[in-house]
């Protein structure tokens, strides 16, 4: 059988003894598994290799022995005995890693790129590359040697032989020493320590405050600008910058040259010539200028700041005043007091008013842009609330607003004005709305009124007897009670209608109440007698009966022209007493309409007189 040859093929794969080898159609070959997936050659049990075993990726599920050099691309395996050594080109995954005769390493999750060295016996490790803790990025050449981002646990001796920084707290349970007299420890937070052996350099005190207790019990005598035999045990060098000095509240005696700086000082009488501090805390003051803010006041007090600053004077129970004026004492004859919190005596002052008082008897004086009036910008605006609008303005032209931010007149109210006195106005007064003058009001005027319409009545100058009730309503039940006296143009009157017995006259002179005999009182009357005693004739007149009379004022028919034309005298006028009737031709007469009894007509046809019948006409002849 060894020397006989055969070719096999096939095409739906191969399998031996079941599970032993399988090769499936497609030319995946299983050992050990009737299944193979994924991988051209499936292994399943122990397997060795005593030859050249070249593969790109190589996938152990159990352990991988190997006893010479082996050079993958990717190795992945539970764990990796190496006995000669592994080159992984690719990665290296284990959960576990023995290198020659060293210990099995598991649960490994770094690595170093620059090796640590072991020796001693394996005590412990060195390295001369710079260490970074904690951070992905590799220390740089100007770094410390070892950088640790986090917390940091020591609970042994620690001997530095460098500079140590730290951005966080530096907690040390026994004690800091230096074996060096150059070494120094610089430190921004605040350094608690339980003792202290050495000596301070009191030029690095360069926060916090030195207790009072750290001083002696009296001070020594302050001599010049010098402090001399003050000597703390463990301060040796330097000088204590006046910032780290607490409240010295120590006796002293002496006289100072100067004291600067930013102390708290507590002084009973001083005499000093130039006294610069934060606060001053005393009874009594007496100094020429006060300065705040500034060394050099310009006046005797001056209060200055970059930003906001603020002078306050309070009370906790009473009122707080500031008061100026031209007196020494306080019997307030001469002088002015702005004042908040309320005082007695003042009506309406209380504990949340805001007073400005001038006990002189000069003016109360505002100036606006008093050091160039032209060039005036602003005006005085009075506000309620912080936010609201504005309740009134006196505009740097003198114009006053009230409701209203930009008055354009001398007084300019916005809203309803009400007067309980006289309003006296010397020149015009125009009025865009309506003037209402309430039941019982009175509207004086010695000038003109213009107005587009004028609603109310108009009373007499006495102010008693009304002259036009304009009614109700619509005015249509108005009355005139007195003459309507028109020198030129033309009156026109839609409707006259007269009552209670009234009469209209129309003349220049009008002698009221000129009545007829016999009860017929005149109704209508154009031009009555002018004669001084009243007598003589009117031109027409109409009576209570319906009579028209011309040149009387007793008529005694329906018409009545007896004494028509005649003058004041009763003298007849020859010129023009006579009548003319309407002139009709005979083809005119025939368009007459509504024609009665009785109406007479000139015929001009005929030049006669004729009278209509109420079925002709008859005509007036001489025979």
């Amino acid at each position: 059988m060894a020397n006989i040859r055969k070719s096999f093929n096939f095409r739906s794969g191969l399998q031996v003894d079941n599970e032993n080898f399988v090769v499936n159609a497609n030319g995946l070959v299983g050992i050990g598994t009737s299944v193979p997936t994924l991988y051209k050659l499936n292994v399943y049990g122990s397997s060795r290799t005593t030859g050249l075993t070249t593969t790109q990726d190589l996938f152990v599920t159990e352990n991988a022995e190997i006893s010479g050099i082996t050079t993958v691309g990717v190795l992945t395996a539970s764990s990796i005995d190496v006995a000669n050594g592994v080159n992984v080109g690719g990665a290296l995954t284990a959960q576990t890693l023995k290198l020659a005769n060293g210990e099995t390493v598991d649960n490994l999750i770094g690595y170093a790129r620059t090796t640590f060295i072991t020796d001693n016996n394996g005590i412990g490790i060195n390295t001369t590359s710079k260490v970074g803790i904690g951070t992905t990025v590799t220390p740089g050449a100007s770094d410390p040697q070892l950088i640790v981002l986090g917390d940091v646990d020591i609970t042994g001796n620690t001997t530095i032989t460098g500079i140590l920084t730290t951005t966080g707290d530096l907690n040390i349970g026994s004690g800091i020493s230096f074996t060096s007299s150059t070494g120094n420890a610089f430190y921004s937070g605040v350094i608690t320590a339980t003792t202290f052996d050495g000596d301070i350099d009191a030029t690095h005190l360069t926060t916090g405050t030195i207790p009072d207790a750290r001083f002696p019990a009296t001070l020594p005598t302050i001599s010049g600008a010098s402090l001399t035999s003050l000597n703390g045990s463990n301060i040796s060098s330097g000088t204590i910058d006046a910032a780290r000095v607490g409240t010295l509240n120590q006796d002293t005696t002496g006289t100072a040259g100067g004291l600067t700086g930013t102390p708290n000082v507590d002084l009973g009488i001083t005499t000093t010539g130039n006294l610069t501090a934060g606060t001053i805390t005393g009874a009594g003051l007496s100094v020429t200028s006060i300065g705040i803010g500034t060394a050099i006041p310009a006046n005797t007090f001056q209060q200055r700041a970059t930003g906001a600053t603020e002078l306050q004077i309070t009370s906790d129970t009473s009122s707080a005043s500031i008061t100026v004026g031209r007196e020494p004492g306080t019997s307030n004859t001469n002088n002015a007091e702005f004042r908040y919190g309320g005082a007695g005596g003042f009506a309406l002052s209380n504990a949340q008013s805001l007073d400005i008082v001038n006990y002189g008897t000069g003016n109360f004086n505002y100036y606006l842009s008093a050091n160039n009036a032209g060039a005036a910008a602003g005006d005085y605006v009075w506000h309620k609330g912080a936010n609201s609008s504005q309740l009134m303005s006196l505009t740097k032209d003198g114009n006053l607003g009230i409701g209203i931010t930009n008055p354009s007149h001398k007084l300019d109210v916005q809203g309803i004005s009400t007067f309980t006195g006289n309003a006296h106005f010397e020149s015009n007064v125009t009025i865009d709305g309506n003037l209402t003058i309430n039941l019982g009001g009175a509207f004086n005027v010695s000038g003109n009124v213009s107005a587009t319409s004028f609603q109310g009545d108009l009373l007499a100058p006495d102010g008693l007897a009304t002259i036009i009730d304009t009614g109700t309503g619509n005015g249509s039940n108005g009355l005139s009670f007195v003459n309507t006296n028109v020198t030129t143009g033309v009156s026109t009157f839609n409707n006259i209608k007269q009552s209670n017995n009234a009469y209209a006259a129309f003349a220049t002179n009008d002698p009221q109440g000129f009545d007829a005999i016999g009860g017929n009182a005149l109704r209508f009357v154009i031009n009555p007698p002018t004669l001084p005693s009243g007598s003589g004739s009117p031109r027409v007149v109409v009576t209570q009966k319906g009579c028209i009379g011309s040149g009387t004022t007793n008529p005694q028919c329906a018409l009545d022209l007896g004494s028509a034309t005649a003058n004041d005298d009763g003298e007849s006028y020859s010129s023009d007493r006579f009548m003319i009737l309407p002139k009709v031709s005979t083809t005119n007469r025939g368009n007459l309409n509504n024609l009665t009894a009785g109406a007479l007509i000139y015929n001009t046809s005929l030049n006669k007189i004729q009278v209509y019948t109420g079925s002709g006409w008859e005509t007036v002849t001489s025979s």
